[in-house]
């Protein structure tokens, strides 16, 4: 089993604090990086037996087919996990966005390792924009627009660089329910930089783009303590082989979770697939 998959997922910034819609300072996520940046490559291979990724992957599939042709772009793609997937899986054409220089490059670095032909671009994204005829077919972020107090503005972003009968692709951590509720209690700090919003939010916002169907949403996810920091937070307070105790319970209750019902109190994501209609679309309503 691979890694926690959002253990990179909070280390990215791709808008200035010159906007006060920021939740945190874009400094903030260099200093992240460099703290990292003489550890080795992760693993960002996500296989079939990766316990934290199979919830999601089991609502996104539904939308899915394979095609080379398809143009696949995730943004605040750091490690690379996600793009990973998306060749492999689907064969898409992939490309990423990262803010911070040492994100992009690492992530670039990662999928080289593993020969994803992917492009991972050094940018701002509300400065970013694509030719109408270059936009992509799936749009996707993970742990991505919950660092904003107001999730419109993002969220018209990945819809402008998306073409119409595009996926939109999108889920962050629910810190509503217990994983919000642990962080709080163990790094207010982080906690505070994160709009802790519901799955009705992030529905109520969609809904209010015309040219957005939300196909599939809610809560992912039955029971994952990785959004809370709580293992690792854990691993810095008591020795080793306690350490182990707990993080083997960990693992069997994901294991276990799956008989469990997604809740906003229980499950560790909400997230959300939908599809931007094209101009026919809206003309027939």
């Amino acid at each position: 089993m691979n890694g926690p998959i959002l253990a990179l997922s909070s280390l990215r910034r791709l808008h200035s604090m010159s906007d006060p819609n920021n939740l945190c300072e874009n400094e903030f996520w260099k200093d992240q990086f460099w703290k990292i940046d003489d550890e080795p490559l992760p693993d960002i291979r996500l296989d079939d037996g990766n316990l934290e990724f199979r919830e999601q992957e089991q609502v996104i599939s539904k939308y899915l087919v394979a095609d080379p042709n398809t143009r696949c772009l995730e943004i605040g793609c750091c490690p690379g996990r996600y793009l990973w997937y998306f060749h492999t899986k689907y064969q898409y054409q992939v490309f990423g966005i990262e803010y911070v220089e040492k994100a992009a490059a690492r992530t670039q670095a990662a999928l080289d390792q593993h020969s994803i032909p992917a492009k991972i671009l050094c940018e701002d994204l509300f400065n970013y924009s694509v030719p109408v005829e270059d936009r992509f077919q799936v749009v996707c972020s993970v742990g991505f627009v919950e660092h904003y107090r107001d999730i419109q503005e993002p969220l018209q972003k990945h819809i402008d660089l998306l073409a119409p009968e595009g996926l939109l692709i999108i889920w962050v951590p629910n810190h509503r329910g217990i994983c919000g509720w642990i962080l709080r209690f163990i790094q207010s700090d982080t906690y505070a930089i994160h709009n802790c919003m519901s799955w009705n939010d992030l529905k109520r916002t969609l809904s209010e783009f015309d040219d957005i169907e939300i196909l599939e949403g809610g809560y992912w996810g039955k029971f994952n303590l990785a959004p809370s920091n709580f293992l690792p937070w854990l691993r810095s307070k008591v020795p080793y082989y306690p350490y182990r105790v707990v993080e083997k319970l960990h693992n069997l209750a994901l294991r276990w979770g799956r008989y469990f019902p997604d809740t906003r109190v229980t499950s560790p994501y909400l997230g959300v697939v939908a599809r931007r209609r094209n101009n026919e679309d809206k003309a027939g309503e």
